[in-house]
């Protein structure tokens, strides 16, 4: 197994369908196995991917966790080589197979490379850091750096504590998305705002975490 590619997600079954579908009409499933990791599902999530049989690897999760311990699962879990984290809202553009996955892996030519995605930030302290809506890592990295960090709770930040570590380690961070050339769709949705106005207090509570760590 080359490549596992991994969807937490929780209780957004329309976006988790297309985010899905898409994935099985333009990826090369002979050297892939795609992992879903739902966490405190009641909208019919549940139920829709048992319906996809053998399409997927399921691996449920029956509280509502967040985003960091699913991932965390799912890598554990997963046979590839290669991991790649996809949100359950990022949605593939029409495209050859396997185009997004190949775009994704041509950076790892080099050894240097730790992680290669499309959201890529530079923080004015930290330096860059990836969005994890679109990425790749190697495995082995994930267990050399320590997987990510269930002290970021139900997630904001904890992708770009990981970005640093994996840079603090040696790696270089690599962005395959410039210019938009890269075939996906993700949308910053009005869900996705509003959940973080609601999790106001968690995510200043995470800055200070990684000020700690890294500095202000």
């Amino acid at each position: 197994m080359k490549v596992s590619i991994i969807i937490p997600t929780h209780n957004r079954l329309e976006t988790l369908k297309v985010c899905l579908e898409r994935v099985f009409s333009y990826t090369n499933r002979s050297d892939k196995e795609i992992i879903v990791v739902p966490n405190g599902c009641t909208d019919g999530t549940l139920e829709y991917l048992q319906s996809l049989g053998e399409r997927i690897v399921l691996k449920n999760i029956v509280e509502a966790v967040g985003q960091v311990i699913p991932v965390n699962v799912g890598v554990e879990v997963a046979k590839g080589e290669f991991i790649v984290l996809l949100d359950d809202d990022s949605h593939l553009y029409p495209q050859e197979i396997d185009k997004w996955v190949k775009m994704l892996n041509a950076p790892f030519s080099s050894d240097k490379v730790g992680i290669s995605g499309i959201f890529i930030a530079n923080y004015p302290v930290w330096g860059a850091a990836m969005h994890n809506g679109c990425v790749m890592f190697k495995k082995k990295v994930w267990e050399e750096v320590g997987k990510f960090d269930t002290i970021f709770g139900f997630g904001y930040l904890y992708d770009v504590d990981f970005s640093l570590k994996v840079r603090k380690a040696g790696y270089e961070l690599v962005n395959v998305g410039a210019g938009g050339v890269f075939p996906l769709y993700h949308p910053d949705s009005s869900v996705t705002t509003e959940a973080k106005q609601k999790q106001a207090e968690l995510i200043t509570k995470n800055y200070g975490i990684l000020q700690e760590r890294y500095g202000k």
